[in-house]
């Protein structure tokens, strides 16, 4: 498997997920680091300490840093894992709002503006940068739907 880029705003996402599963297990340093497999969550550095890997990973700005940085310290199962980590994290905050407790003609009412715009929902949500508090402002406020006054 080869490494691919990640888009640079995931950047950030992928150093968030690899300094927190770093840690030290030995205070010698190989002149190769060698790298072992993700043990219990936890990426595991056999002759390198983790120090030297957290501090090269502060310095990680683009994606081709990030596969550079990767490339030294960890294995393509790492990689694969760090991947899939940083796709669920993607997925859920896409689909957070889609997934809201949203009135079901508000809902009616934004995908059909999302499908007219020719854009996902998901897509069209984050555009308007709308957040839960601005949907339940919107909801209570909006003539479309009538404000029930027993969820105050």
């Amino acid at each position: 498997m080869k490494r691919i880029p990640p888009n640079e705003k995931e950047v950030t996402l992928y150093v968030t997920y690899f300094w927190d599963r770093l840690k030290p297990s030995s205070p010698t340093v190989a002149s190769v680091p060698t790298v072992t497999s993700e043990t219990n969550g936890i990426v595991s550095l056999e002759k390198q300490p983790a120090y030297t890997a957290r501090r090269e990973l502060q310095n990680v700005q683009t994606s081709a840093d990030l596969i550079r940085w990767a490339d030294t310290w960890i294995s393509l199962d790492d990689w694969r894992k760090a991947r899939d980590t940083v796709r669920a994290w993607r997925y859920k905050a896409r689909n957070k709002l889609v997934r809201a407790s949203m009135r079901e003609a508000t809902k009616k009412l934004l995908d059909d503006r999302s499908q007219h715009y020719g854009m996902p929902l998901w897509r069209y949500l984050e555009n308007l940068n709308l957040t839960d508090e601005k949907l339940s402002t919107l909801e209570s406020q909006s003539k479309l739907i009538p404000h029930d006054p027993l969820s105050d």
